[in-house]
């Protein structure tokens, strides 16, 4: 028992030392409560969950847009996850007098052109909207890349169409 302890600590600290010089070096962003953490076996797990570009509340810089006018993207931290949420969209499109709410999704990543893009589905009854997004820095800022693609399955012989929108971070 003395023996797993030990070896237990030995591991904790060599992880706090890599996270020391990670931390260091601007590669991780760990919170120190989710550094370490005991399972009931007495071993020692750690939580690698790395903020990701997309994560927050953006907003549309068109603000005369007609498509999507605010987005929310929540990453589920799988290192730490026991309760099996997932990756999460929240997109808002042009309505009047108020925006309509286009719900919250799941969504997957895709690894394209050397970046990382979060892409969903949304499927509001008379359309496909395929929707891609992912970040591009411009002059020292952030700025997220929505773009959405509305194939129409109602019937009506209206045109598919995209729409590609900038947003800034909230």
């Amino acid at each position: 028992m003395l023996k797993r302890i030990s070896s237990t600590l030995r591991l904790s600290a060599i992880f706090g030392a890599c996270l020391v010089v990670l931390g260091g070096l601007g590669l991780a962003n760990i919170s120190s409560a989710g550094a370490s953490q005991a399972t009931s076996a007495g071993t020692a797990t750690a939580a690698l969950c790395l903020a990701q570009p997309q994560e927050g509340t953006w907003v549309n810089v068109d603000s005369a847009t007609r498509s999507v006018t605010r987005a929310e993207v929540r990453f589920a931290c799988n290192d730490t996850n026991t309760s099996h949420e997932v990756n999460r969209l929240h997109l808002w499109g042009k309505c009047h007098p108020t925006d309509c709410d286009w719900g919250t999704i799941p969504f997957t990543t895709v690894n394209y052109d050397g970046k990382v893009w979060v892409r969903a589905d949304y499927h509001p009854g008379f359309a496909t909207k395929s929707v891609w997004a992912t970040t591009y820095e411009f002059s020292g800022k952030t700025s997220l890349r929505v773009y959405v693609w509305t194939h129409f399955t109602d019937g009506s012989g209206r045109a598919d169409y995209a729409s590609d929108e900038w947003f800034a971070r909230l």
